[in-house]
């Protein structure tokens, strides 16, 4: 089901704040059989998720910092990788239009696994490489035992900045909640971040599970790649 609104904004965001933080939502975006796969799938793999890490221009690499963002990764999503990415290929032109977008034509190329316990957050950044095709939306799937085992974990969105702001500060946003089985659909050049997580029981089976994918320009269609 595709969600005709922009999703759930918090409620002490000013009025008026959807339109300037963009997003689309997709619930039951997979339905409940490919979650408990999804599940069964990363509770093989634990072994192999590794602290994500984050770009550094400075010294030009990925480093592991705990304080921008805290999670586990796992840099593939195996059998699962064709499907998901037919099925977000599907809404894509709709999200695209729904977002106010230019590009018309965008293609999934990139996934990843992510776990998020207790204390898990990604603090506010962008999507956009420093090199290569450009990232034109960001998609993120959530999957995790239901009733949930956490609290928090909203994405926040930062909403395109106004002729009149001055500053970060003054951004408007909006929190999204982490709802199982379902897909959000932003602008990667939009500030985003992963409010904190709550999990009491830190069991991995309670963590908050993401699929997040990125969709580029087809090469050739205004890209550098």
């Amino acid at each position: 089901m595709i969600s005709e609104s922009f999703g759930d904004p918090n409620p002490a965001a000013p009025p008026g704040v959807e339109g300037r933080c963009p997003h689309f939502v997709v619930e039951r975006f997979l339905g409940d059989a490919v979650v408990q796969q999804l599940l069964t799938h990363v509770d093989r793999r634990r072994a192999e998720f590794m602290p994500a890490t984050v770009y550094r221009q400075q010294g030009q690499a990925d480093i592991a910092d705990v304080e921008s963002r805290n999670c586990l990764r796992l840099a593939q999503i195996g059998p699962f990788e064709s499907g998901i990415r037919t099925e977000i290929q599907r809404v894509l032109p709709t999200a695209l239009m729904k977002l106010g977008l230019l590009d018309r034509q965008v293609i999934a190329r990139e996934f990843e696994f992510c776990a998020y316990g207790h204390g898990g957050h990604f603090r506010a950044h962008h999507d956009i490489l420093p090199h290569g095709r450009p990232r034109i939306v960001s998609c993120v799937y959530y999957f995790f035992r239901e009733p949930a085992g956490f609290t928090g974990g909203e994405l926040r969105i930062y909403g395109w900045p106004s002729p009149k702001a001055s500053g970060a500060q003054d951004l408007p946003w909006i929190d999204i909640p982490a709802r199982c089985d379902n897909l959000v659909i932003f602008p990667s050049g939009l500030k985003h971040e992963v409010r904190p997580v709550v999990l009491p029981s830190g069991d991995w089976g309670h963590h908050r599970f993401t699929i997040n994918c990125w969709a580029y320009r087809p090469k050739g269609a205004g890209g550098t790649g």
